[in-house]
């Protein structure tokens, strides 16, 4: 649907009070994924209304994809969003894809929130991942600068014992030439 320009902001508050009351209330959540996309967007950065479809799409597997590009979009935002990686490993557990469960509960574990299904996950997997991941490229590319200093802290309280937990790893994946 198309909205004049000059209402377009006035319209939010409407329709997102249209899409709570029929995603809460009434429980039409197909006509409220409807309105909520519309609000994305008008207003692509509308955090509620990717946090309400990233809900919504969460309880249908047929849409699960959606439901995981939304919490994406909610990180990108908010890189500490702790509900986010909990919904994300439980739809990458869901759907087979143990990788990227893996990174969303080293995530949690990171933040110190992990539930107890998600540290017995993690206790299942070995750790694979070697010192020195974090480059500068990925720094840039996925980690706001704002929320740099939180991660340095992370990193630089456990990267002492990174070599220790993954030397031997690295080592046995180098071969001669």
């Amino acid at each position: 649907t198309k909205f004049p320009e000059d209402t377009k902001e006035q319209l939010l508050p409407l329709l997102l009070a249209q899409a709570q009351i029929l995603h809460e209330k009434l429980k039409k959540h197909a006509q409220a994924a409807e309105i909520y996309e519309k609000i994305v967007e008008i207003s692509p950065r509308h955090l509620e209304a990717h946090a309400a479809l990233a809900s919504i799409w969460s309880n249908h597997k047929q849409t699960h994809g959606k439901a995981i590009t939304e919490h994406l979009v909610l990180l990108h935002e908010d890189p500490l969003r702790v509900s986010s990686y909990r919904e994300l490993t439980k739809l990458y557990l869901e759907a087979n894809l143990y990788d990227h469960a893996y990174i969303s509960c080293q995530a949690l574990n990171a933040l110190g929130r992990l539930l107890p299904p998600e540290q017995s996950f993690l206790e299942r997997v070995p750790p694979r991942v070697p010192a020195g991941w974090l480059d500068s490229w990925t720094m840039d590319n996925f980690i706001r600068e704002s929320e740099r200093g939180t991660l340095y802290e992370i990193m630089a309280s456990v990267d002492m014992y990174t070599d220790k937990a993954y030397r031997q790893k690295v080592v046995e994946n180098v071969k001669d030439p």
